[in-house]
């Protein structure tokens, strides 16, 4: 399962629905989006493809209404900034194996620092979008899951659900900590017009969540 895929070239899933042979869903919010997304999985009868913005009011209802079952393989999230708090939404019933989060790994790693609840996406995003190293570590230890990796963009982190390595006797070796932004693989101080072009960034509002 994995939602803000966009038009699913540079999708988190889209190795394992286009060449080994994956069943899920996708979802994308964006008519543009969506058509392109539509017609690229149009021949793959193992891909669903549901149009929805997701929240964290509505990720539990869309989950039921797509049947979504409570165990499954993998669910990637990419909102641009309310990730935290859609998986921290996510009921617990939901317990799929690996969960792949966007993050901002340009933020202090060593605060649990989080944009505030219920923001609607603003792009291009400023420094401030998301959630933090440690905010996230948190609310995966919560959830009852593990962190294995950092990828090398310092984009994505990729958790695995803790009873899942014990049950399979897992030693998972990855990098989980002194990721810096490396967006597009470009480097860290690469100039803004990689990403936004000339168009200015917007700064979100945050908060610091409780220490556990």
């Amino acid at each position: 399962m994995e939602f803000g895929v966009g038009d699913g070239r540079s999708c988190n899933c889209r190795l394992l629905a286009e060449v080994l042979g994956w069943e899920g869903r996708f979802w994308e919010y964006d008519d543009s989006e969506f058509d392109k997304l539509q017609q690229r999985y149009s021949h793959f009868s193992k891909v669903q493809c549901g149009q929805e913005i997701m929240s964290s009011e509505n990720i539990n209802s869309i989950f039921e209404k797509y049947r979504v079952p409570h165990r499954f393989g993998v669910l990637s999230m990419d909102v641009d900034g309310q990730d935290f708090w859609i998986w921290k939404a996510l009921d617990n019933a939901y317990q799929p194996d690996v969960i792949v989060m966007e993050f901002n790994s340009a933020l202090d790693q060593h605060q649990a620092l989080v944009e505030e609840e219920g923001l609607e996406v603003g792009l291009p995003l400023g420094k401030t979008w998301g959630a933090s190293l440690k905010a996230m570590l948190q609310l995966g230890n919560e959830k009852g899951y593990r962190l294995v990796h950092i990828d090398m963009a310092g984009v994505n982190l990729f958790f695995v659900r803790e009873q899942t390595i014990i049950d399979n006797n897992l030693n998972i070796k990855g990098i989980i900590s002194d990721r810096s932004p490396n967006y597009g693989l470009r480097g860290q101080n690469h100039p803004d017009t990689v990403l936004y072009n000339d168009q200015p960034k917007v700064d979100r509002p945050q908060k610091i969540i409780s220490e556990h």
